[in-house]
């Protein structure tokens, strides 16, 4: 089954949990921020078995500086730009470690929260790049 993600549209077992839990608040946010940058979320998804969500972006390629200069995007591992200090939010213990093992392992400091609150907390506390 091959459906493209739609506004308010709810996959799986219910709002709240379903076989693997989860109310679905992430797919909504992903939805939005594509759709806000001109792209799609769809989805395949076979009963019992699983589901694939695929984001499609067009993105603008970077052109090379004329003047033989640098460009202003950076490779994606991190690699030739400044470290930041990042503050990762996630109430999955095990997402916030891989992430913050990701990008310890590209240089930068990272604190993390595991809810809204902590993060609010910790925004108040420190200016994040």
């Amino acid at each position: 089954m091959r459906f493209r993600f739609g506004n308010g549209r709810r996959f799986g077992r219910g709002a709240c949990g379903g076989r693997f839990g989860g109310s679905g608040l992430g797919l909504a946010i992903t939805r939005e921020l594509v759709t806000l940058m001109g792209g799609e979320v769809t989805a395949d998804s076979t009963p019992e078995v699983g589901s694939r969500f695929t984001v499609t972006l067009r993105l603008a390629v970077p052109q090379p500086d004329p003047s033989g200069g640098a460009t202003a995007a950076q490779p994606a591992d991190g690699t030739g730009s400044s470290p930041l200090h990042l503050l990762v939010v996630d109430d999955n213990a095990i997402n916030r470690r891989l992430v913050t093992v990701l990008l310890e392992g590209a240089g930068h400091r990272v604190d993390s929260a595991a809810n809204g609150r902590e993060a609010v907390e910790a925004a108040v506390r420190h200016c994040y790049d």
